[in-house]
């Protein structure tokens, strides 16, 4: 096992063939490293650099051209900011990060909280209990749950369902497949997917302008009648594509606004 200590960084770099990563909280401003893999060569094989705030870790592939399982666990101050780049493996954070970027082949990211987030995994479920900022969330093949983001958030899956808890700012989400549910809302909402449900609720009195379809289901409009918003009053803006599913949109529950 590979062991370090690193003061004074505010980013964080990750870079592994396969494996699992895991970041908790330090208790000091230190960032605190463990690296485990199979045996002595794979020991032999990682890399710890700093460049100033800079921490970089990284293990390059074996001859053979596998770089072997890696596990890494970190402790970091709040507010550290991460990038990961892996080709397979899971992401588990149990820290307040700062701007997260983070890139899987396949493998789970499950994100406590971040200040943004830029998450993208081929096979795999992606998680964030909360992003302060903007989010930008793709998976090839998984479910994808937000639930609070402070911004903009984009948001992208092929086959998967998507679930959001409360939105500040605007949506731009995509499914080919799959459910969408936006628990409360207070921006525009603009969501399509070919084959699956779409349910949104929207913040507070807000007045809303909706453009809604489905190909082949229901549409539920369960708001009250609302005048025309005086210029510069806010305003939700609701467009919901469906090519086979239901669409809902209704007031949000009291526990999401």
């Amino acid at each position: 096992m590979r062991t370090f200590d690193a003061p004074g960084v505010e980013h964080a770099q990750l870079q592994l063939g396969s494996g699992t990563v895991t970041v908790v909280a330090s208790d000091d401003d230190a960032v605190h490293g463990q690296v485990e893999g199979d045996g002595d060569a794979h020991e032999a094989r990682v890399q710890v650099q700093t460049f100033g705030a800079e921490l970089r870790v990284s293990v390059p592939p074996a001859a053979g051209g596998s770089s072997g399982e890696t596990r890494i666990r970190l402790r970091v101050p709040a507010g550290t900011d991460l990038t990961l780049v892996s080709g397979s493996g899971d992401l588990t954070t149990d820290v307040r990060l700062g701007r997260v970027s983070a890139r899987s082949g396949s493998g789970d990211l499950r994100l406590a909280a971040t200040g943004s987030a830029r998450l993208h995994t081929g096979s795999g479920d992606i998680t964030v209990l909360a992003v302060d900022g903007e989010a930008d969330v793709s998976s090839g093949s998984g479910d994808i749950r937000v639930d609070a983001c402070g911004a903009d958030l984009s948001l992208r899956t092929a086959s998967g369902d998507a679930t959001i808890g409360r939105l500040r700012g605007s949506a731009e989400a995509r499914l080919a497949s799959g459910d969408f549910r936006l628990a409360s809302t207070s921006g525009s909402v603009h969501v399509r997917t070919a084959s699956g449900d779409i349910s949104i609720g929207v913040a507070g009195e807000l007045p809303a302008w909706l453009d809604l379809h489905s190909g082949s289901g229901d549409v539920d409009l369960a708001l009250p009648p609302a005048g025309e918003p005086r210029p510069g009053d806010p305003y939700v803006s609701v467009h919901a594509r469906t090519g086979s599913g239901d669409i809902r949109v209704a007031r949000a529950r009291e526990e999401h606004r």
